[in-house]
């Protein structure tokens, strides 16, 4: 269990997966999306692209494993 858990931190600091707070902010912007989409959708598909960069290479790692 902390093996799994010292591995989620590395990746985090590494950059390789979101951390939990970039994952909320995503839900909060969703939130603020849906009360004002004109003013919210620039920003909220501005951090969604932060976050796909993030996890697309950790993404094509998985494939390869697979």
């Amino acid at each position: 269990m902390k093996n799994t858990k010292l591995q989620k931190t590395k990746m985090i600091e590494l950059g390789e997966i979101p951390t939990d707070w970039e994952v909320k902010k995503i839900f909060h912007l969703f939130d603020l999306y849906a009360a004002d989409y004109e003013q919210t959708l620039p920003e909220l598909e501005k951090e969604v692209s932060v976050l796909e960069r993030k996890v697309e290479p950790r993404l094509q790692k998985m494939r390869l494993i697979w």
